[in-house]
């Protein structure tokens, strides 16, 4: 079972990423927990950074500050 399990839906969570993981894998699942948590557009890019850690949270904040008005949809497409 994994961390999006609708098993118990209140303690659905976003996997953190790291960089190890598979990136696309990570976007499915993190657009699972938007839809489940009904996350507004204007929020899932600042939810998506809390989710990030280690070199994907240095790249992160990095980029994030040049391409604060890219949305979550624009971003997943790059």
């Amino acid at each position: 079972m994994d961390e999006l399990s609708s098993a118990n839906p209140s303690k659905m969570v976003i996997p953190v990423f790291d960089g190890e993981i598979d990136a696309y894998w990570w976007v499915f699942c993190t657009e699972k927990y938007f839809k489940h948590w009904r996350t507004p557009e204007r929020l899932k890019m600042i939810v998506a950074g809390l989710a990030m850690r280690g070199p994907a949270l240095i790249w992160w904040l990095r980029w994030y500050p040049l391409h604060s008005s890219v949305n979550w949809d624009a971003f997943t497409s790059i």
